[in-house]
């Protein structure tokens, strides 16, 4: 099969994922002729970033494509970029664009950046620099300060599980909703991370596809068994939290995943407690149901309980693997905050 975010990589604008703030400047930019010399696409991983530098490149070239990319984390020293410069002066004739695409542009060196300034600070007529990274503060100041800043975003929660969703109508594959939102909610809000692992499971080749089928595949857990664990934790029921740390081990779930999908979602939980208005924001990485859920839960401990529990937890989680029994650690963090919490009743 192949990979699903090659297949199905966006070919327009107007298909495009999450970034509209984006889209609009560069088709404003087109349509009035203000297209800039030079871009820093800038942002987390996967988001589209070189996907809508290519798109650009095909928009200013409707009639033909004059398009250089270069892997800054390959090509990243002086030697690379004089010959990108050279190549920079070759004329394309009088009513043709040239873009270059720098990925990874963070990876290049002093020396090769400051080469490339050069070449910002004079562009040929109708050339387009197009620099793209994830760590915009590697950037030195004199670069981005002659580019124009796009930052893009991650993708909200329910925009991937939609596009997750198109896709498998489109591949003919029954997928469980609990699968789709698990993919999704692993992808951290990058739709290339969430396709690539919808690519993995339709590879097991079987036609009907539920969350049990890919667990060990991706590494993931679903996140209602946090929710559960949570609910359990702030009851107090010893025998019910350990019977459920019990039924975790039978599944298979790896320890370690689940006190990182814990520490992950615990980290939400403790944002709305101190900040409620942050809801809002954390709304792109939740569905409607989830965040009613948090928002509830979040008024359950004072902050300073949240936040000792949250140190109690990635201490265990940092010492699992020096525990001699699986679950160990999860079982010791349990029994810490059950403690902790019964103090405070």
């Amino acid at each position: 099969m192949n990979t699903l975010y090659r297949k199905y990589r966006p070919q327009k604008f107007e298909e495009i994922v999450g970034q509209d703030h984006i889209i609009t400047v560069l088709q404003n930019a087109l349509k009035q002729g203000r297209v800039a010399h030079g871009y820093l696409f800038t942002g987390p991983r996967g988001t589209g970033k070189t996907t809508t530098a290519r798109i650009l490149a095909r928009e200013l070239n409707c009639e033909g494509l004059d398009l250089i990319e270069v892997d800054a984390a390959s090509n990243r020293g002086i030697d690379e970029i004089r010959d990108l410069r050279e190549n920079i002066r070759i004329s394309t004739g009088e009513n043709a664009w040239r873009v270059f695409i720098l990925d990874e542009a963070h990876m290049l060196t002093t020396i090769a950046s400051n080469a490339l300034l050069k070449s910002l600070e004079e562009p040929p007529p109708r050339t387009v620099f197009i620099l793209i990274t994830t760590e915009q503060d590697k950037i030195i100041p004199t670069i981005k300060s002659r580019l124009q800043i796009l930052p893009f975003k991650s993708i909200a929660l329910n925009d991937i599980i939609t596009r997750l969703e198109q896709i498998v109508k489109k591949e003919k594959v029954k997928v469980d909703s609990k699968v789709i939102k698990a993919i999704a909610i692993n992808a951290s809000g990058g739709m290339r991370d969430a396709e690539s692992n919808l690519t993995k499971i339709l590879s097991t080749g079987k036609d009907n596809i539920v969350l049990e089928d890919i667990r060990h595949i991706l590494g993931i857990i679903d996140e209602h068994l946090v929710i559960k664990y949570i609910e359990l934790l702030f009851v107090g029921d010893k025998s019910k939290i350990f019977n459920f740390i019990k039924n975790l081990e039978d599944k298979g779930i790896q320890e370690k995943i689940f006190l990182k999908s814990f520490l992950e979602y615990w980290r939400k939980l403790i944002l709305i407690n101190v900040n409620p208005q942050i809801a809002s924001e954390l709304s792109l990485q939740l569905t409607k149901e989830d965040l009613a859920i948090i928002i509830k839960q979040a008024k359950k401990a004072s902050s300073q309980i949240l936040i000792k529990t949250a140190q109690i937890f990635l201490q265990n989680f940092n010492d699992s693997e020096k525990y001699p029994e699986q679950m160990m650690a999860l079982e010791i963090a349990t029994l810490q905050c059950l403690d902790l919490f019964k103090k405070t009743t």
